[in-house]
């Protein structure tokens, strides 16, 4: 098998078993708490966490590894930001438009 390569893996494969601790459970909803910020000034729903050994209904869950979480984190944070940040310039460029229609008016009416 190539080592560059994932390789996919059918239910039947493998039984995967989450172990949670009330300190791991607790520190990811950390993690996500200013991501879900984010998301709810942007007007979009926050993620919610349900505690998978609670959680009798599996087809319930989306279930995410550590690194991946911490991914998909990273790029809503950045997505956010990103929007953020071009909103801003979007209000300066029509502030800009303004003052400068002002002065296109200014000037006509001297002349």
């Amino acid at each position: 098998m190539d080592s560059g390569r994932t390789p996919s893996l059918q239910p039947r494969d493998k039984t995967f078993v989450c172990l949670w601790t009330s300190r791991q459970f607790q520190q990811e909803q950390v993690e996500w708490d200013d991501v879900n910020k984010l998301l709810q000034h942007h007007g979009f729903k926050p993620v919610h966490f349900a505690d998978p050994g609670g959680n009798t209904n599996i087809s319930d869950l989306i279930v995410l590894d550590k690194k991946s979480a911490g991914e998909i984190r990273m790029s809503l944070r950045t997505l956010l930001t990103d929007s953020e940040r071009r909103q801003a310039l979007i209000q300066e460029l029509i502030k800009s438009n303004n003052q400068l229609k002002y002065v296109h008016h200014t000037i006509q009416t001297c002349t």
